[in-house]
């Protein structure tokens, strides 16, 4: 059994704590893992400072054999926040997990990081709907996906980050690589993990990939199709040489001469600077 975990919003009152119990009745959880907090514990939902609603238990299905009585409340200290912690933003730590994913071998469940990405060999794989090939369909999802033709699908996925899949039931009998209308298969599918495009070349029949993967050979060979979502990138860190001591180039290529880089500044989303509204509860407003 794989278990499901869900990340709640954290509030318990008021509108907060009508949405948490949709969620209870829902989901029916067996288990409730709750913070410890400095706030009295008047403020929240059932009186008890668990954080836990005050709606009653949840009435499981005869079915749920393992989930027979009433979820398991437990209780866990914060994480204490550090001076290092509170320096960075949510977007800083987004790029900090995407780098370190990148640099990783999840066969050996090790890091390396001697060279920066553009100095480490990629996999060459073979993108084709033939069916010899190793990966034999694209999908692509996110805002603008639906725009994107199949004589771009070059241009869309060279240097992104894409997902590595298996799908069970692929159907032979199609022989488009690409397809905008074709939805994304989300039955007897598996998702293997994340790989950066580092490079590409047409062939006759479709691509050759350069690929940046942590996935060891044995999980590789399982992909046969791959998932581009504009929403993820390889944030900026990750296509610097950190090595080079000129800071006019990027391997030996100037920077207005660089593709798929931006250096002009570009803040992702939670990376601007924080302000503080003290006005919201001003009187007369």
């Amino acid at each position: 059994m794989v278990p499901l975990v869900i990340n709640t919003q954290g509030w318990v009152k008021g509108l907060g704590e009508e949405l948490l119990r949709s969620i209870e009745t829902s989901t029916s959880p067996s288990h409730v893992f709750t913070f410890e907090t400095d706030e009295p514990v008047s403020s929240y939902g059932n009186g008890n400072g668990q954080g836990w609603t005050s709606s009653p238990p949840p009435e499981f299905p005869a079915n749920y054999t393992h989930l027979s009585r009433a979820p398991v409340v437990h209780t866990i200290q914060s994480a204490p926040v550090t001076p290092l912690l509170a320096r960075h933003t949510p977007s800083d730590l987004r790029t900090l997990s995407m780098i370190a994913y990148c640099h990783a071998h999840l066969d050996t469940q090790t890091w390396n990081f001697t060279s920066p990405l553009l100095a480490v060999p990629p996999y060459q794989i073979e993108l084709s709907a033939a069916q010899a090939s190793p990966l034999r369909r694209v999908y692509i999802s996110g805002e603008g996906s639906e725009s994107i033709l199949p004589e771009d699908l070059g241009l869309a996925l060279n240097g992104n980050i894409v997902a590595l899949i298996h799908e069970v039931d692929q159907d032979p009998n199609i022989e488009a690589l690409y397809d905008p209308s074709r939805p994304i298969p989300l039955d007897e599918t598996t998702y293997l993990g994340l790989a950066l495009v580092r490079g590409l070349k047409p062939t006759e029949e479709g691509f050759t990939l350069h690929l940046l993967t942590p996935l060891g050979e044995e999980e590789l060979r399982k992909a046969n199709a791959i998932i581009r979502n504009g929403a993820v990138e390889l944030p900026l860190p990750g296509m610097l040489d950190w090595r080079a001591s000129n800071s006019g180039d990027l391997a030996g290529v100037k920077w207005e001469d660089v593709p798929y880089l931006d250096v002009n500044g570009v803040v992702g989303v939670g990376g601007e600077r924080r302000r503080f509204r003290r006005n919201l509860m001003r009187k007369g407003m």
